[in-house]
């Protein structure tokens, strides 16, 4: 897995086609990103101390083949945020289905460098997004973490609205028993107020839901734009 080294957001230009990779290169020190650069698609995937890519790069020419073969080995390399750009002289029906196996878009050779740019900051602004709800989820998860499974239960009750009395005749407790541990559960989440404790512990809920059907995989293809 290829691990970050700082924490400007970085462009990894795959240069197959030495003359678009350039092109792509100029654009990105343009929008001041820090900028990796490599020959081939073997170089990028056994590369150790690479920055995590906010977005990829390849500049195929022709070899369009290589395209497809690399987007199904990188899931498995970068984090699940690096969106694939990839620019080759390719038929429309072949750009298409390299953007259902989850590029962000298809470029000509002949491409726009302003439109390059705009994808660009896209990439970056996704990554932004990817890494703010991977923070937050670690964040909440570590207030899950530190419960007991009777603290888990009552929360779930305290959620679905159950007052003490219910909860603590569920639990064949004491109702103090039940403030105290409502007090304990309001502690480990960092809240002030009930209301906020619920607030969080549902978020939580959502968000993890979201984050594991969505991690690791692209932009749907009806979200694309193509070029070719």
């Amino acid at each position: 897995m290829i691990q970050p080294t700082n924490d400007k957001h970085n462009i990894s230009v795959i240069a197959m086609d030495a003359a678009d990779a350039a092109i792509v290169s100029s654009v990105v020190r343009s929008l001041d990103f820090s900028l990796s650069e490599f020959t081939t698609v073997d170089e990028f995937l056994n590369a150790t101390e690479l920055v995590t890519p906010s977005c990829i790069v390849l500049c195929a020419g022709n070899e369009t083949n290589v395209a497809a073969e690399f987007q199904a080995k990188i899931s498995d390399q970068c984090s699940g945020s690096a969106s694939i750009i990839v620019i080759t002289d390719i038929e429309l029906r072949d750009a298409v289905k390299l953007m259902e196996k989850g590029a962000m878009t298809v470029l000509t050779s002949q491409f726009d460098k302003t439109e390059l740019g705009e994808y660009l900051k896209a990439a970056v602004e996704k990554d932004l997004h990817y890494e703010g709800v991977r923070k937050r989820v670690e964040e909440l998860e570590s207030y899950r973490n530190s419960l007991s499974e009777r603290q888990l239960k009552i929360l779930n009750m305290v959620e679905q609205g159950h007052s003490n009395r219910q909860i603590a005749n569920w639990f064949d407790l004491s109702q103090r028993t039940i403030e105290l541990e409502r007090a304990r559960l309001m502690s480990a989440f960092q809240t002030a107020s009930l209301a906020q404790l619920v607030s969080k512990w549902t978020e939580l809920r959502v968000l993890t839901r979201k984050w594991h059907s969505t991690d690791q995989v692209n932009d749907q293809p009806g979200e694309n734009v193509l070029d070719a």
